[in-house]
């Protein structure tokens, strides 16, 4: 709720009614007080909280004392008339609403994919809202995994992910008013590698390749010449994928180790 007067200059004496305004609010006018005493257009949240200022009346050819209610027009600009001013007898105005911030109307959840396979997301229309009429929003999206791209007309992260891991993504919505103000959201991208498999084959006499698919990174090549888990060694350059070893007609165990 608000009471008038709470100051002289918030105006005095509401008298024409309230408009339904964007975004949950409503718009109105004071047939007197204000800075120039005057009256005001002022706006309100449904609520009665975020009172606030939108035009002074000073008189003289902008007019002065609001009469009747405020109309807001499909292009997002308040109509509205006085009768006093002007060229003596009132006039009839165009007051542009202030630019405000676009919302996070919905968090994002967090999203999974498989390292190496393709991946594909697109975030709902009304995740971000404006309550700007005829404002339009674009999305720019931060700190992506490698591999992937976002493509913001559709608002769809997609690709093949090259290095397995969780990625905090930030994606800024922008409109496009006057000055331009945005909202940032954040996504979670969590990238997991399956078990790679391993596969051996006939190099040389002598020799075996040894190589594992999906070739994620970070696994090593151990060798053992027994089940016993303290005999485990590291292959020679056995980050490499694929590797080369050599064969002495001897059992040996082999395993991938992160």
């Amino acid at each position: 709720m608000a009471i008038f007067p709470n100051n002289p200059t918030d105006g005095i004496a509401p008298y024409a009614g309230l408009t339904k305004g964007p975004g949950g609010t409503l718009l109105g006018s004071t047939t007197s007080g204000g800075l120039h005493g005057g009256g005001t257009f002022f706006r309100i949240n449904e609520d009665g909280s975020g009172y606030s200022i939108l035009w002074n009346t000073s008189g003289g050819v902008s007019g002065r004392y609001p009469y009747g209610l405020p109309v807001l027009g499909s292009d997002g600009t308040i109509y509205g008339a006085t009768y006093s001013g002007g060229n003596g007898n009132g006039d009839v105005f165009a007051l542009t609403l202030p630019n405000t911030q676009p919302i996070l109307a919905y968090p994002i959840t967090n999203q999974f994919g498989t390292y190496g396979s393709p991946f594909n997301y697109t975030f709902p229309a009304n995740t971000f809202t404006d309550a700007d009429v005829g404002q339009a929003l674009t999305y720019t999206a931060s700190n992506l995994p490698p591999g992937i791209a976002f493509d913001s007309s559709s608002r769809t992260f997609s690709g093949t992910n090259t290095v397995p891991g969780a990625y905090a993504v930030t994606i800024t919505a922008t409109d496009n008013g006057c000055t331009q103000l945005s909202t940032n959201a954040s996504l979670g991208l969590v990238f997991s590698a399956p078990p790679p498999t391993l596969h051996i084959e006939l190099a040389s006499p002598g020799t075996v390749t040894i190589s594992w698919v999906p070739s994620t990174p970070g696994f090593l090549l151990q060798v053992n010449p027994s089940p016993d888990p303290l005999t485990w060694t590291n292959a020679p350059s056995g980050a490499t994928n694929p590797i080369t070893i050599p064969v002495d007609g001897r059992i040996k165990f082999l395993r991938l180790r992160r």
